[in-house]
This record gives C-alpha cells, structure tokens and sequence, in this order.
C-alpha cells in the first residue's frame, strides 16, 4: 500500500516536469512572429523539449533567447537613430545645393552641419525639427533666424510666390493629401491630420505650404514615435515575463530533482525497514520481544509515512505554481495574440485607402511592378487608364468635404463592382484612381471604360436638397513592347490631359 503512494508520488513529480516543458513549448509558439533570429531559437527550444533534452540544455536555450530579445531591443533603438541620421544628412545636402538660398541662412546651415552628431534617440528628433526650419526659411525665402520668424510689416505683404510655381503648389497638396489618407494613427493625431487634410482641400496659399509639410512631418514622426513606443513597452513586458517564467522554470526543475531524490531515498529506507523486520522476526522465538521489535519498526516506518506526506505537500505547491504559469501563460498569449492583429491590421492598412478602402497608391506601385514583369514574361496584353473626376473640388466647395468624401466612397464601390476579376483599382490621390487591366487587347479597351465612365454619371446623388451628377475623364493606353515602368502610366496621363482638353466627361485611348 505504501509502496504504491510512493510510486504515484513518484509519476506525478514527473508529471509537474512534463507540465513545465508543455509550458514553456506552448509560450515559444506565442512568442513566434517577431523576431527571425528569435523564431530560430523558440524552434531550437521546442526541438529540445520534443526531444526530452536534459533541464539543463532547457535552461541554457531559455538564456539564449533572453539574451536575443535584449539585443534586439537595443538593435532596433540603434537602427531608428542611424535612420535619423541618415535623413538628416540627405536633407542637408539637398539644402546646401538650393539657388538662391539667402546668405545668412546658408551660413547658419554650414555651422549647423558643422555640429557633432547627435547621439540620442531625442537629439536627433530635435536636429530633425531643427532641419525642417531650415526649410521653412529656405521656401518662404525670410530673412529671419533658425528658430525664429520675422514678423512682416502690414503694408508689405508676403510674396505669393518664392520657390513655388502653381503647379508645383498643386502637386505639392496632392501629395500631402495622398499621403494624410494613407496614415492611420491614434487620436488627436489623427484628427488633426484629417484637419490638414480638408484646409488642404480648401485650398491654402503657397506661403503656407512649408509650415502645413513641417506640422504633417511632425505629425508623423510623433505617430511613428508611440507605435514604436507601444512595440517597445509590449517586448520589455515580454522580455520580462519569458525572464521570471524562465526563473521559475529552474526552481521548478530543482525542486522536481529533490522530491525524486527524497522519494528515493524513502523508498529504500521502507524497504531495508520491511526486509530487516522480516529478518528479525524470524530469528525471535520470544514472543514479546518480537512485538516489542515490530512496535519499533512501525515507529520508524510511521516516521517514513509523515516526510511523505511533507513531500506531497511541497508536490502540491508545485503543482499549484504550475498552474499560476499557466494562467500568466494564457494572459501572455492573449496580449500577444492581440498585438498580433494589431501588426495584421496595420500590415493591411498600409495598402487600404483609409476613405474609400480600395486599394491606395502604396497598394499600386507593387501591383504594378508585379504585373509589369507577368507581362514582360507572358507577353499578354495589360491595359493602364487614369480616371478622373471632373470638377470634383467643386463637389467639395459647394457641399462641403463629407459630401466630397461621400461621393468618393460611393463611386469607388461603383467602379469595384463593375470590374472583373482579374482587374486591379486603386486610388491614386485626390480625385483620381488607376485601373491595370491585364489580358485585354487594343480592340477591348475603350469599350469597358466607356462603360465605367457612363457608370459614374449615372450614380445618383443628392447634397443639400440638390439632385447633381458627378462625370469622370479617362486617359489610357497599352504598354508597348520596349517600356519600361513607368512609360505606359506617363502616356495614359498624357491620354487624360487630351480628353481633358477635348471636352470633359470623355474617354482617350492612346496606343
């Protein structure tokens, strides 16, 4: 009978064994996903355990990965700083080769670049800002200082235009407005953006251009600076609980170690009891000596029974430790379970236009290298046209930019249901959107546009009481067989810019 507690005692401290290894197996598969180095390691962990590798070889593998989360938390760190510095020193070097940059400005900017480089993930920020004044003094062409603004007298009024023609005024808010529609941070930057966003669709005098870039710039960079600063505290909390669980992984082994070491030494001194009790019985014919002799071994096999219990005590505290890591082990991978689709959701984003949540610009230049180099190796057709919307700004001036956006949403589900398959839109910037249209020859292509082009116009819609219309131009064209990249996106432009002119709510195919 005690034989048998013995034993189960036995199997159940190497079950609590079993248990920490199934834990730790089951936190490196939570743990998979960040890091390729550390994905290495977590594989090498688990081999280990599928293995049965000894606790020790556990321990040490457990260090390694320690070791590599701290690395790299101070790699990524030194990568973010070396990337600021980086662009600072591109941005300075554009900055030194503009015409026409005011004398004192330049000098304030060679004794800028004369300054030790920063070293702090803070002091490059600041160099950064400090960089981005420079430029507002080098567009707006002021007199006044780093740092400072020089106030303007009323009578004299600012120069429309310093550095900036029209057009490049025009693309420069295209550009922001593109831009602004493919983040997505947090509230209030995100607000704020979306504010920019509509002053850019007022329009904003050109004087204005360089602060709205340098208030955008910031913007971004203080974004970027708490989605690394939420990457950074969940790996520390990571990096923190692989060490405590890692440290109790070890006591857990030691302790496992002495109660089977305990349990065999109370083993083999009931059984020498029992053999010795049985010896000594047969060598006793005097009775009462004989129960005296069995009333001292019971004593002695009693005290054996009571440091086994003291053992099955300390197997429950295991046991109920055990279940505490595994409770911390479910919280962990449901924190990192939610980080996970968190980096999924942002990963798709990055290709989503945020307004109309088809496919943005980011989404197209991939899309389009991809399809460039099918149709260098298939050699099948692929068609590229630009569809624009005719005085859409108007839309946003009369009715106001929910209107304006309303309008983009409706007509971006229009045009996606109305595409085939194979078919690939994106919005462009602005009031624009691409279509790349593989498998299509020379003959199939006005057609399918001409109907996408009467599908818009025939949307209804219907701001403030008024019943209006909204028609599209589009410009197109088929890669040629010696183009490169770009060369089919500029003709197709090229394309828009003649229907533009040829009257609007028209289609130009060039070949």
């Amino acid at each position: 009978m005690s034989s048998d507690s013995e034993l189960t005692t036995i199997v159940n401290t190497n079950d609590a064994l079993q248990a920490s290894y199934s834990l730790l197996y089951r936190l490196s598969i939570v743990c998979k996903g960040f890091d390729l180095a550390l994905d290495n390691r977590l594989a090498e962990l688990r081999q280990k355990i599928d293995h049965n590798a000894p606790p020790s070889h556990i321990h040490e593998a457990i260090e390694n990965i320690t070791k590599r989360l701290e690395s790299s938390y101070r790699q990524n760190s030194q990568n973010a700083i070396l990337k600021f510095q980086a662009l600072a020193n591109t941005a300075t070097d554009k900055l030194q080769n503009i015409n026409g940059l005011p004398p004192k400005i330049r000098q304030q900017l060679k004794e800028f670049i004369s300054q030790s480089a920063p070293y702090s993930y803070q002091e490059n920020i600041a160099r950064l800002g400090a960089i981005l004044e420079f430029y507002h003094q080098a567009l707006t062409n002021k007199p006044g200082g780093i740092g400072q603004v020089v106030e303007q007298p009323e009578s004299k009024a600012i120069p429309k235009h310093s550095l900036l023609d029209d057009k490049q005024h025009q693309r420069i808010c295209d550009e922001l407005q593109c831009i602004i529609s493919e983040l997505d941070f947090e509230k209030p930057t995100n607000d704020e953006l979306n504010h920019i966003r509509n002053q850019l669709l007022d329009g904003v005098a050109p004087e204005l251009i360089p602060s709205i870039c340098q208030r955008v710039i910031q913007l971004m960079i203080n974004g970027f600076r708490e989605e690394r600063k939420q990457t950074q505290e969940y790996l520390l909390s990571l990096n923190q609980d692989l060490e405590y669980m890692d440290k109790n992984f070890g006591q857990h082994v030691d302790l496992s170690k002495q109660l089977q070491q305990s349990y065999g030494v109370q083993n083999k001194t009931l059984k020498r009891q029992v053999l010795n009790m049985g010896v000594e019985l047969k060598e006793v014919d005097d009775l009462e000596y004989a129960k005296e002799l069995m009333q001292q071994r019971i004593i002695q096999m009693g005290s054996i029974f009571k440091q086994n219990e003291q053992l099955e005590t300390q197997f429950q505290d295991l046991t109920i430790q055990l279940q505490n890591l595994n409770n911390q082990l479910d919280q962990l991978r449901q924190q990192s379970s939610e980080q996970q689709k968190k980096i999924t959701s942002q990963k798709q984003q990055l290709f989503i236009d945020k307004l109309t949540q088809i496919y943005n610009r980011s989404a197209l230049d991939e899309r389009m290298e991809l399809e460039f180099k099918r149709w260098r190796r298939y050699g099948y057709d692929l068609g590229l046209a630009i569809i624009d919307l005719d005085h859409f700004k108007a839309v946003n001036t009369q009715f106001g930019h929910l209107a304006g956006d309303k309008a983009l949403k409706v007509i971006a589900r229009a045009l996606q249901s109305s595409l085939r398959d194979t078919d690939f839109l994106a919005r462009f910037g602005g009031e624009e959107f691409v279509l790349l249209m593989p498998k299509i020859n020379a003959d199939d292509l006005h057609l399918p546009l001409d109907h996408l082009r009467e599908h818009i116009s025939s949307l209804p819609f219907r701001f403030k009481q008024q019943q209006i219309s909204i028609t599209a131009t589009i410009g197109a064209t088929l890669f040629r067989d010696n183009d490169r990249l770009l060369d089919a996106f500029e003709r197709a432009d090229q394309a828009l810019y003649e229907a533009k002119n040829q009257g609007l709510n028209h289609t130009n195919v060039i070949l």
